[in-house]
């Protein structure tokens, strides 16, 4: 008797030792979408930690988590760095103002944490912009200002409270 149950343990603990769990791309994804340049088909998804990743000359591939760049996200890979540029309080409760050293026209979106716009405004001829920030919950923001004319922008992570 003490052999067979010996016999049937050995069994059981050398199946479930080798058994695979199978997880199916529905179970951990949170989000994605596909994208397709020519042959070429890529399905990503978020949520998912970063395993490896590849570059061959302009195609970066990387499996797993993406932590998308703002800067090439929004299509500013061609600007320079706004100077002159203050924001104050941060952080904010009601308002944030926003000091720029010359006059000019700008284009100010601020963006959750997810990369999501929630608001926007186009600010012009000025040197001086208050934003109101009272009817956005209790966050951290990513508040991108840009200069269309110059191709200049500055952004600011900007606290809720």
């Amino acid at each position: 008797m003490m052999k067979k149950i010996t016999s049937i343990l050995i069994l059981f603990i050398s199946l479930t030792s080798f058994s695979q769990t199978a997880i199916k791309k529905s179970s951990i994804d949170s989000g994605g979408a596909s994208t397709t340049n020519g042959t070429l088909t890529m399905v990503y998804t978020l949520g998912e930690v970063a395993v490896q990743e590849n570059t061959n000359g302009a195609i970066h591939i990387s499996e797993g988590f993406l932590s998308p760049d703002i800067i090439s996200t929004v299509g500013l890979e061609d600007y320079t760095q706004l100077a002159g540029v203050q924001l104050y309080p941060n952080p904010a409760i009601d308002f944030v103002t926003i000091s720029f050293s010359t006059l000019g026209n700008y284009n100010i979106t601020i963006y959750d944490l997810l990369g999501k716009e929630v608001a926007a405004y186009q600010i012009k001829n000025t040197d001086s912009e208050r934003i109101a920030f009272k009817q956005l919950p209790k966050a951290v923001y990513m508040l991108l200002i840009t200069d269309e004319q110059t191709k200049q922008m500055k952004s600011y992570k900007i606290i809720k409270r």
